[in-house]
Order: structure tokens, then C-alpha cells, then sequence
């Protein structure tokens, strides 16, 4: 048999050259961990919030998009630059298609303001809440002029506006078209 070879094992420097080398690598696993756990929450605060503004938004866009010109004077869209009431066929609370009457407010307070919408002249639900400066609703015509109110004067037979927008400081917030037929299919002289 041949001699065998004397064992050799580790040395204490090689041992603490490995430790270190473990401890480091331990290290950076655990930041890039952090780093993670930091972007992940980071991302999804973010969508959270995009997704609650375009959700906000949406709500807007349907229920603009479903007023319907209503000739009964009561019930007729009217609006000014801190609120607008409408009939709408895509209320939000109600069965969708059956008119209901809608009112979209801005409410100032607390140095915010916010956005409310209510039917049928119920609880109103803050949809909106911001600290940007002069919020209003703005009304166009058919040729696309801009208003502050409605209905205007020089176009009295214009049942609704063609597009609605809330504005500020900062410019246009939502913008929504309606997609109403031009004459009324309920009015005062029908009920009589």
C-alpha cells in the first residue's frame, strides 16, 4: 500500500475568508430583497391610485355620455360653472337605460375642493378631490364654443351641450361627450 497522504482541512484564515465571503453575499441578497419589496409597494401604490383616477374618470365619461335631452322644463339639463343637473340613461346607482336625474357638483372647503355626484336628489358621493385651484364645468356647443353655463341664449334650442368639461388652474381634469339625439322624446307639450 502506498503511504497515504497527510489530511489537510481548513485553516482558520481560509474559514474566515469564507464566512465573509457568505456574510457578503447574504448582504446583498437581503438589500436586493428590500429593494424589491420597496419597488413592489411603490408600483402598486401607483396603480392603486391610477386606477382610482381612471376609475373616477370613467364614471364621468358614462354618465355625460348618457344624458338624453328631456323637454319637461323640471327636468330639462341645466348647468353653471359649480354644477350641472341632467337626465341620463347611465346612472351609475341605477338600472341602466331607465332615465334617471343626475347632479354633478364642485363643493370648496378646507382649502380642497371636490367633485360630488348625486340622483335623484340623493346622498351625493365624493367623487373627486383635489387641491387644484378654480374648478368649474365648462359646456360646448355644437360649434365647439366653450360656456359657461347652460342653456345659452343665443342657441335656446340646444337641448344639451355637445361636450362637458371640468377645468382648473392646471387645465382640463375630465372631458366627455354627449351622445344625446338632438330633440327631446318626452317634453311638456307631449305630457299635456
Amino acid at each position: 500500500m502506498p503511504p497515504r497522504a497527510p489530511q489537510r482541512g481548513l485553516t482558520i484564515l481560509e474559514m474566515l475568508v469564507v464566512l465573509m465571503l457568505v456574510a457578503l453575499l447574504g448582504t446583498l441578497v437581503i438589500q436586493g430583497l428590500a429593494f424589491f419589496v420597496r419597488s413592489y409597494d411603490a408600483v402598486t401604490r401607483d396603480h392603486r391610485t391610477t386606477t382610482h383616477a381612471a376609475l373616477r374618470q370613467h364614471w364621468f365619461v358614462t354618465a355625460v355620455r348618457g344624458i338624453v335631452p328631456y323637454g319637461v322644463q323640471a327636468r330639462a339639463f341645466a348647468g353653471d360653472g359649480t354644477a350641472f343637473v341632467a337626465m341620463t340613461l347611465q346612472a351609475l346607482n341605477a338600472e341602466p337605460g331607465l332615465p334617471t336625474q343626475t347632479r354633478w357638483s364642485i363643493n370648496i372647503g378646507g382649502g380642497t375642493q371636490a367633485v360630488s355626484y348625486a340622483e335623484d336628489g340623493g346622498t351625493a358621493w365624493q367623487v373627486l378631490e383635489t387641491d387644484a385651484g378654480n374648478l368649474a364645468f365648462q359646456y360646448a356647443d355644437s360649434a365647439n364654443r366653450w360656456h359657461d353655463r347652460w342653456p345659452i341664449a343665443e342657441a335656446p334650442t340646444n337641448w344639451t351641450p355637445k361636450l362637458i368639461r371640468l377645468t382648473s388652474d392646471r387645465g382640463t381634469i375630465w372631458l366627455a361627450a354627449v351622445e344625446a339625439s338632438p330633440e327631446p322624446t318626452i317634453s311638456d307639450i307631449l305630457l299635456r
